[in-house]
């Protein structure tokens, strides 16, 4: 989490995600590697994924924060829909 910090401070945001998504991976009950990728893919305009990991932070949370609940909201209203699967044959 600290390695992604650093990254996104020198402005290099894909090493940033890459190593925020490793350190959630290594430690998928930590809570802040979620919270620093949705930030990152939110400002990068990606909202659909920066909505499931914002979800997942507050999952993590015993007592996910109003701001944090609002922030949600928001993105569930202007993130795209996801894809529908394709019917089967």
């Amino acid at each position: 989490n600290n390695l992604g910090t650093v990254h996104y401070l020198r402005e290099s945001p894909v090493r940033a995600r890459e190593a925020w998504e490793r350190a959630s991976a290594a430690d998928p009950a930590n809570p802040q590697p979620h919270y620093n990728l949705a930030l990152l893919l939110e400002r990068q305009g990606d909202l659909a994924a920066a909505l499931e990991r914002y979800r997942r932070h507050a999952a993590l949370l015993a007592e996910p924060s109003t701001a944090l609940r609002a922030k949600i909201l928001e993105l569930e209203d202007r993130a795209p829909d996801p894809e529908p699967p394709e019917p089967s044959r």
